[in-house]
């Protein structure tokens, strides 16, 4: 059976706003920023080292690749930043049908962030809902090729310093280049793994790491479907005030209220490995006096010669993620409805929107 994380990431992922991620609490390495190399693991981010930043910078107190030069974007023409780009409340897959929402409802959801009186509806096997008590901010970068040049560029120090210095055992191509993210502060997660289809769930209106049991399903007799629930953030913070001058470490505007630094969806660049191997244009970028060894991993045959025809605009080794989806809104009631067309693939640059 596909793990919890798996099943809903691939179920909201059609939504278009990013890879969900099942834990968006931040890990022990901070919150998600834009120009962090890291990787993904049971649903959360965890960093590597940033990008923007100085070696020395503290949030790569850990140490950064041999070699390293920060990556510089040059002008904030490609940043958007989007305050409440998303309403506070549910935002479903495909598969789950938001039921029993009165306009009344929906509107306590907005202006008050309470989810009290939510039922929900799995029409298929597996299904998937987020519902979020504050509404989802957002900053990303707009794709460019200067961040994939840089990622084309590097990538093989990054991954000898993940898996040589600090020990980690990861594939060629789990380590992403971060581009954007879309944060929130309380949430509540959810995910049939299986056997949900005419399941119902109800959710009471308390968020956070106690809103396990604010999460309730009813099936009809000789139906045991199985849902996965995950909450956060798992200890509560007071109200914050970020001021603006902080955006590149938060991404958060001047505001107060709650902490928004929970994310909830993730857009980034990643390798494209063929076969196993290591795509021609990454290890020639390197040059042939100064690639690094390759490390022996004892399965992958024999491997592309580094003397490549292929220039340094041939993109196609890294794709971004999340593709163009098109997504359609409608609304019934006040209940927001979100309809989604396109598949669950990744795309290469040439073709990738915000």
């Amino acid at each position: 059976m596909s793990s919890s994380w798996d099943v809903y990431a691939e179920q909201l992922f059609r939504l278009g706003h990013g890879y969900p991620l099942w834990d968006p609490e931040p890990t022990k390495h901070g919150e998600v920023l834009i120009g962090d190399v890291g990787f993904i693991n049971e649903g959360a981010f965890y960093r590597l080292f940033n990008a923007t930043v100085a070696a020395d910078d503290s949030l790569n107190r850990y140490g950064v690749p041999d070699g390293y030069e920060p990556f510089e974007l040059g002008t904030d023409y490609a940043r958007i930043t989007r305050q409440s780009d998303l309403p506070a409340g549910p935002l479903c897959s495909q598969t789950i049908k938001c039921i029993d929402a009165s306009a009344q409802v929906v509107d306590v959801i907005h202006r008050h962030g309470s989810g009290g009186g939510l039922s929900f509806q799995c029409t298929d096997e597996q299904g998937a809902v987020l519902i979020t008590k504050e509404p989802i901010d957002r900053d990303a970068l707009l794709p460019n090729r200067w961040m994939v040049k840089y990622m084309r560029q590097h990538y093989y120090s990054w991954y000898v310093f993940a898996t040589e210095v600090q020990g980690l055992m990861l594939d060629k191509d789990d380590i992403i280049f971060v581009r954007g993210w879309a944060k929130t502060a309380d949430w509540t997660a959810a995910a049939f793994m299986q056997q949900g289809r005419a399941a119902q769930l109800s959710f009471n209106g308390n968020f956070g790491f106690q809103a396990n049991a604010s999460l309730s399903v009813s099936v009809s007799e000789g139906a045991s479907p199985i849902l996965q629930q995950n909450s956060g953030p798992r200890e509560r913070r007071g109200p914050v005030s970020v001021p603006s001058g902080k955006r590149h470490r938060t991404g958060s505007a001047h505001r107060v209220g709650p902490v928004r630094d929970q994310c909830v969806f993730l857009q980034y660049y990643k390798l494209k490995v063929r076969f196993g191997l290591w795509p021609t244009v990454l290890k020639a970028a390197a040059g042939p006096h100064n690639l690094p060894q390759q490390p022996d991993d004892g399965d992958d045959g024999p491997m592309l010669d580094i003397q490549s025809t292929a220039s340094d605009d041939d993109d196609d080794c890294i794709e971004s993620v999340p593709e163009q989806n098109k997504v359609c809104q409608s609304y019934l009631g006040s209940a927001l409805v979100r309809m989604v067309i396109g598949g669950f693939a990744s795309v290469m640059i040439p073709s990738t929107r915000l």
